[in-house]
Order: structure tokens, then sequence, then C-alpha cells
């Protein structure tokens, strides 16, 4: 019986995480980044940092984190973002994350990216996130794309609900 009571202590002590994807209100996430590679070619990706993306600690020092064999089979390298999100708590509009200069060299590799429809992907409790690094400015009669200039997304905005939030489920046609 003493057992029992133990092991059901340590059962309700357990913390949820985001390998059991269960949060309590206010508990911290984990945003992990992951690749980036042209549009046009998903199978040619670089690690998220190789590009001159700002960050919020020195790159050296974020987490990698390696699950599983799959996630290296299909060239998964997660590396903790370092921002602090928390578990359904929202994050003001215009929070500054970070901030850098870029230097001619930094400029010209995120003009590349831009220029070769560049995409990220980023992972939140094991959802892919995918974005584009950037736009051009052409319009629909302009053909050369070399011409054209690059935009930089610098700002990121998202929205995680939960399923117990929002507008109620819709009525099933078929009850009575």
């Amino acid at each position: 019986m003493t057992t029992r009571l133990v092991t059901l202590a340590f059962v309700c002590l357990a913390r949820a995480d985001e390998y059991t994807h269960l949060y309590q209100t206010s508990e911290a996430t984990h945003l992990w980044v992951n690749k980036v590679g042209p549009y046009h070619n998903p199978q040619e990706t670089y690690t998220f940092y190789s590009l001159p993306f700002c960050s919020s600690f020195p790159v050296e020092k974020l987490e990698h984190r390696y699950d599983w064999l799959g996630e290296v089979l299909e060239g998964n390298d997660l590396i903790a973002s370092g921002f602090e999100l928390r578990f359904r708590e929202p994050v003001p509009d215009h929070t500054k994350v970070c901030s850098m200069e870029l230097d001619e060299e930094s400029a010209a590799q995120l003009s590349f990216a831009i220029h070769n429809h560049y995409w990220y992907q980023w992972y939140l409790d094991d959802l892919p996130i995918w974005g584009m690094v950037g736009e051009l400015t052409t319009s629909d009669s302009d053909e050369d794309e070399s011409q054209a200039e690059a935009l930089l997304f610098t700002h990121k905005r998202s929205r995680c609900r939960p399923p117990d939030c929002g507008s109620p489920p819709a009525a099933d046609p078929r009850a009575h």
C-alpha cells in the first residue's frame, strides 16, 4: 500500500513538457529553429543559423536537440531559439526579441536567400512552422527578378489557439 501511495505521489508531481505535449498555464514552451533552403528545391537545406539571423543568445551557446533517428535522417538540426514563450500567455505586440546590424556580407547572404525564395522551418511542440525569409518587389509584368529589390521579413506574428478557445463547434446537422 505504501508503494502505491509513493508511486501515486510521483505521478501527481510529474511535470508536463514538450515530450508529453501537455502543459500547465505559464509553463515554458520551447521554440526550436530547424533549417532553411530554397522553396523550389526542398532537398537542399541548411541549418537555420547558416544565414545571419538574429538570436537572443550567442548561437554557439544554444542547445541542440537530437531526439530520434528519423529526425537526423530527415536532416533536422533542431536548435533552441532562445525565445521565451509561456503556455497560454500572450506575447505583447511589438516585443523586441533581438536586434543586429547587417554588414555588407550578411546583407548579401540574405539578399541571395530572398532572390532564391528561401523558406525557414521552426518547431513548437513538435508542430512545424514554415515561413519565407523575405520577398521580392516585382510586379506581374517584371520578368527579371534579378533587378527586384529584396525585402527581408523582420517581424514574425503567429497565433496558436488551444482547442477550447474561439467559436463553438458547428452543430451536427444529423442531430435532431
